[in-house]
């Protein structure tokens, strides 16, 4: 096993606490060095609930640690400039999504990056266990050449993610998109972890958007933001090939002409029936083969937990050995570009046009 890597935080918040959580529950893999909140108060919270250093000052953090990279969780009207600033310091960064919320924000920030700048940004959700086993699945080449995908799986960017990883867009990508919002009722859920106090229905919107490739492939994004946490809201997928499609975790391909072949990517989870082993994902199997092997079982961790462990693996692999291989600014700008194109094609109504050459 590799030596722990270290790193630092910028932020406490929600998004910084899952870090927290991962390294506590990993020692082996993650070292949590230091972490900085200006708000004296956090800093106390934070240093007694996971027993970290808070420096008074981002300067003493920079100064002492001995970090191998920052994570940089805040928020993210303030991401670019703080992106901007710390991109001169020498350690590399690794900074939550998105970078930017605006279009002249994405092109500010690209003018302006050092190209000397070590930079990973922490997109999440290709890296989902039963992603990556889609991802898998997709490249074993049963499903033929992909033409159309349905992604009901992640708002804006996150969405977008997913859709340019399976459709492979190039840097030269080009087509235009439309889209709508449709407004409903919904019986209030969970959120983030805290539980309705009453029954009572809330306003909720769902988005929907086609981007229709220039040459001829699509997709389609449909979101509602209660998917992330509402019981009675499931996420879904649709990928479809010239010779198979995957719907969620059932695949359907011809294995020539005449044949037909269904398949399921099954969950394979220790801790359930007789097993006493802890509560823990061990991967995902299709057809015999592993599609997904879980790096770190038997940690009790969440999908969610393990993509972002997966994304600091990711982050292990580009500073030590300058693997290429995670999420770069440049892929993070192209999501969010999209994701304001289609978002305005929603507001205005109007197909809108797009070319990744811009980003």
């Amino acid at each position: 096993m590799m030596k722990p890597i270290r790193f630092s935080i910028l932020g406490g918040g929600w998004r910084a606490n899952f870090y927290l959580k991962i390294a506590a529950m990993l020692p082996d893999y993650f070292q949590v060095r230091d972490v900085y909140v200006r708000d004296p108060l956090q800093r106390e919270r934070l240093r007694t609930t996971w027993h970290v250093r808070t420096p008074d000052t981002f300067e003493q953090l920079l100064q002492s640690s001995d970090s191998e990279f920052l994570v940089l969780a805040i928020s993210k009207n303030a991401a670019a400039p703080m992106l901007l600033e710390l991109s001169k310091l020498p350690l590399p960064l690794l900074i939550e999504t998105p970078p930017a919320v605006s279009l002249d924000e994405l092109d500010h920030l690209l003018e302006n990056i050092p190209a000397e700048a070590r930079i990973q940004v922490a997109e999440q959700y290709p890296l989902l266990p039963m992603m990556q086993s889609v991802t898998s699945f997709i490249q074993t080449g049963k499903l033929g050449d992909i033409q159309h995908l349905q992604v009901s799986f992640g708002h804006g960017y996150h969405g977008i993610s997913l859709i340019r990883k399976w459709l492979e867009l190039s840097d030269a990508a080009a087509g235009s998109v439309t889209g709508f919002r449709l407004h409903s009722s919904i019986m209030e859920g969970p959120y983030r972890g805290q539980l309705p106090v009453r029954e009572r229905m809330i306003d909720t919107s769902q988005d929907l958007a086609l981007l229709q490739l220039e040459d001829g492939r699509s997709a389609l994004f449909d979101f509602t933001r209660d998917q992330y946490f509402s019981p009675i809201r499931q996420n879904r997928i649709l990928i479809r090939g010239t010779r198979g499609e995957i719907r969620d975790d059932q695949a359907t391909y011809m294995a020539d002409y005449k044949t037909p072949i269904n398949s399921a990517l099954t969950r394979m989870q220790s801790g359930t029936g007789g097993s006493l082993e802890p509560l823990s994902l061990q991967g995902v199997l299709c057809e015999g083969n592993w599609l997904y092997r879980n790096p770190v079982h038997p940690a009790s961790l969440s999908d969610e937990e393990l993509a972002i462990a997966h994304v600091l693996f990711q982050m292990r692999d580009y500073v030590r050995h300058g693997d290429q291989k995670g999420y770069s600014l440049r892929e993070a700008c192209q999501d969010v570009y999209l994701a304001l194109k289609m978002e305005e094609a929603i507001q205005s109504g109007n197909r809108i046009d797009f070319n990744l050459n811009r980003i």
